[in-house]
């Protein structure tokens, strides 16, 4: 849903939401049956731009250190209803690791899977990243 496109300075921006800088992430709720985790920012770009560099990007701002093919370029994300968070292995080879099960153009992406190491463990999560038009830019959330 999101339309893909080289995004210049929107791609640090998404960086600093989901690794490092100014995003705080905090635990919303949590059980014995498990958790939500909830960060923010105000990104300075339109929402449709900013999920264009969430999805299209992907590579640009994921840390490679979490890619089984140790290197992130080689992810990509189908930001369609049913769409995989996919990743090609060397030699043909390749793991989903999450599956879209919402996607609403410049407001919400909704993926749901194991990533990682947690598919061997039979654990599951969802991961959706909330967008709302802010003073100067989009307001993002990710749980």
């Amino acid at each position: 849903m999101c339309r893909f496109r080289r995004l210049g300075s929107i791609v640090p921006m998404v960086m600093v939401l989901l690794g490092a800088g100014r995003a705080r992430a905090a635990v919303a709720d949590g059980t014995q049956a498990g958790f939500v985790i909830h960060s923010e920012a105000v990104i300075h770009a339109a929402p449709d731009s900013v999920c264009r560099a969430l999805a299209g990007r992907i590579g640009a701002w994921w840390d490679w250190e979490h890619a089984f093919s140790g290197g992130s370029r080689n992810l990509s994300l189908d930001a369609t209803s049913g769409g995989r968070f996919r990743e090609s292995l060397p030699e043909g080879g390749g793991v989903r690791h999450l599956t879209v099960v919402f996607a609403s153009p410049g407001r919400m992406l909704r993926l749901i899977g194991g990533l990682g190491p947690l598919q061997g463990a039979g654990v599951a999560g969802s991961l959706t990243w909330g967008l709302s038009p802010a003073l100067n830019g989009t307001k993002v959330g990710v749980d």
